[in-house]
């Protein structure tokens, strides 16, 4: 499962909600202070796979620290 989700290049907050096993209001919170880069098509949120990767490396960064 989290292969296909991995796969895309646009991933929804559910995508992000499974894949960092947080909730909605999490990955929102994490949008809003920039820690995670989305975009907006439409009226609907989405975070490029390749800013969750970002977000990832970072939080692997700051707990090695």
């Amino acid at each position: 499962m989290w292969e296909k989700l991995l796969d895309k290049k646009l991933l929804t907050v559910s995508d992000v909600q499974i894949l960092l096993s947080v909730g909605r209001t999490k990955v929102f919170s994490l949008m809003a202070s920039g820690e995670l880069h989305s975009v907006l098509i439409g009226s609907s949120r989405r975070i490029p796979s390749d800013a969750l990767e970002e977000f990832l490396e970072k939080l692997n960064y700051n707990n090695e620290a």
